[in-house]
């Protein structure tokens, strides 16, 4: 039997995801991944800040959608291990020269951290096989 989740906007900014089983236990729900487009500095540029869940960490990505390979088009992104990026200080001074972080923004993101619930069992146990093994994901800077 499959699983099926369901996603929900909550405000502009927030995710949440409903996960139902097939085997009659209730569903549980976890705040996972924000995500909000900010101005970028430079015209032309795509700004995306978020929080999340998982990683207990602030992320961004700044891309240049005119650029046709993926790999090449993302030129700033920050924040994908575990807890990288603790404040919206930090998500800010690392965005020093991409974007500036509206105060609107910022206010959601915060909230979003303070919401943070603690990883899952499952979640632990991917992040300990994912981050034991040495192989992470470079931030590009």
């Amino acid at each position: 039997m499959r699983r099926s989740t369901r996603s929900r906007a909550l405000g502009k900014a927030q995710l949440l995801a409903v996960t139902g089983s097939p085997y009659g236990l209730p569903p549980t729900s976890e705040v996972s991944l924000s995500r909000s487009s900010i101005p970028a500095l430079q015209p032309g540029l795509t700004v995306t800040v978020g929080w999340d869940n998982p990683l207990c960490t602030f992320f961004a990505h700044v891309c240049d959608p005119s650029i046709e390979e993926d790999a090449d088009a993302c030129l700033l992104w920050i924040g994908t291990a575990p807890e990288a990026i603790p404040t919206v200080a930090a998500l800010q001074a690392q965005l020093t020269g991409w974007a500036t972080i509206p105060p609107a923004i910022l206010d959601c993101l915060v909230r979003d951290q303070q919401a943070a619930t603690p990883p899952t069992p499952l979640q632990r146990w991917a992040h300990q096989l994912l981050h034991s093994t040495g192989k992470t994901r470079l931030d590009r800077a």
